[in-house]
């Protein structure tokens, strides 16, 4: 049995992103797909501009289109910054400003990630009784978050105190 296609309108757009016309014609120009609904069609953004010398209202198209709802689905995935988690500021960012919004939270996930393994590096090394090695702790690190960068375990390695740290040479004298 083939699959039907759900479909859903400007509209229907409008309420579930809590958007206006002109945020959606913005999101239209960055990417998501629109089909004709006389036709079926797919709205060639690009295309249209041409036509028109370059200038294009988007806004006027959005009486003649329809949009697949895997389409949606999938341009929600690709742009999680769309979707209204109740931070209005973020239903106000496109092209530039959203893409350094989305950068910004991947940064941020990262610096949180990293401050939980150093956490666990330092636990680690107050417990041992003995002087860590550079390649433990990077073992350590990788076991606790296998996507955190080399750079970041050696920032770590650096803010361990020099008593904790195995470095190159003879035994320390205690």
């Amino acid at each position: 049995m083939a699959k039907i296609e759900r479909w859903l309108s400007p509209v229907q757009i409008y309420k579930r992103w809590d958007i206006d016309k002109i945020a959606l014609a913005k999101i239209l120009d960055q990417g998501l797909a629109a089909y004709y609904l006389n036709n079926g069609e797919k709205l060639n953004v690009e295309y249209e501009r041409d036509e028109n010398g370059g200038e294009i209202n988007l806004v006027f198209y959005l009486e003649e289109v329809a949009f697949k709802f895997s389409d949606i689905l999938l341009f929600e995935s690709e742009n999680e910054w769309l979707i209204n988690s109740g931070d209005e500021t973020d239903m106000k960012l496109f092209g530039k400003d959203a893409r350094l919004l989305g950068q910004l939270k991947r940064e941020k996930d990262n610096w949180d990630k990293s401050l939980a393994v150093a956490v666990q590096i330092g636990i680690f090394c107050a417990q041992e009784d003995r002087e860590a090695k550079r390649d433990e702790i990077h073992d350590l690190a990788y076991k606790l978050d296998s996507n955190i960068s080399k750079a970041t375990v050696e920032k770590i390695w650096k803010a361990i105190p020099v008593k904790f740290r195995k470095s190159a040479g003879a035994p320390k004298k205690k």
